[in-house]
């Protein structure tokens, strides 16, 4: 399906000064996980040919093309963590399915006219800018959230926000993520390491596109991401040459030399963890 209004992709600015722009900024967070807690699996829309298993090797059937060896993907409790490291031997799964292109995401008016049905997409794509986790305090439920929020980009478009929701951790006590989880894969995600995403839930706010995470606590479809370093093997040939525009995009556009991942710049306080409520920057013009 055609777009016939080009997509806007959701963003905030750095400057939170102004108090209606922070104004804005909490309603998007309560908005974002109203969505997130309200999607019934039903509900949601899996790209034709995707699915999931965590008994096999991961492969790209939606390519038409045999996979030449074993993309290995790692299981963890809310979202699933993938590597592609080969002295790793992680549960393996197999996800199959299309990949999309950041610019063929559909625009804001497709989203609310399938609605209640919820889009889902998975992208390969460059991570431009990685936020601190944030914990958010519900205004209506006594509750707390965390949430990580990741900024992408390919070689078609830039800019694409997801939020990542994570079970929140107790700050009085030491704390490591499990190896494997999604929030293990978050802290050491830095700008410029490419990425396959699954699963993103597709939303909008004030007309505005962004992507959210889908956990196991909520629906049987579960968000994974991959973290794609140095060699890769087992992918088609259409996701090999993906990649490799991705990363060339990336060299020239989000820098050669990979920033501070989310884990070596936290707030400076907890209690500049629970109010610095930030989203991604889209100060910069990639592409």
């Amino acid at each position: 399906m055609t777009n016939t209004v080009a997509t806007q992709f959701l963003s905030f600015g750095e400057d939170f000064s102004n108090g209606l722009v922070e104004l804005e900024h909490r309603r998007f967070l309560e908005h974002s996980l109203a969505v997130l807690q309200d999607l019934d699996s039903s509900q949601i829309e899996v790209p034709e040919g995707a699915f999931l298993d965590d008994t096999m090797p991961m492969g790209f059937g939606s390519f038409n093309a045999t996979p030449t060896s074993n993309l290995l993907l790692q299981a963890s409790d809310d979202s699933m963590l993938t590597t592609s490291s080969e002295h790793m031997m992680p549960q393996q799964i197999v996800f199959t399915g299309p990949i999309t292109d950041l610019k063929r995401i559909p625009n804001a008016q497709h989203l609310r006219s399938i609605q209640p049905q919820t889009m889902t997409v998975n992208i390969l794509a460059s991570a431009i800018s990685v936020k601190p986790p944030r914990t958010i305090q519900l205004r209506r439920r006594d509750a707390e959230m965390d949430i990580v929020e990741v900024t992408f980009g390919d070689e078609t478009k830039a800019n694409f926000t997801i939020s990542f929701w994570l079970v929140p951790v107790d700050s009085r006590t030491k704390y490591t993520p499990r190896k494997g989880s999604l929030r293990e894969t978050l802290m050491s995600l830095r700008s410029g390491d490419a990425v396959i995403a699954t699963h993103i839930a597709l939303n909008e706010f004030n007309g505005n596109v962004y992507g959210n995470s889908l956990n196991r606590g909520i629906t049987k479809n579960v968000t994974t991401l991959t973290v794609l370093s140095g060699s890769i093997t087992g992918i088609s040939a259409s996701a090999a040459s993906k990649l490799s525009r991705v990363r060339s995009w990336s060299k020239q556009f989000v820098g050669g030399k990979k920033r501070a991942s989310s884990q070596e710049i936290p707030p400076s306080s907890p209690a500049e963890r629970r109010t610095g409520l930030v989203l991604p920057a889209d100060t910069q013009t990639y592409g």
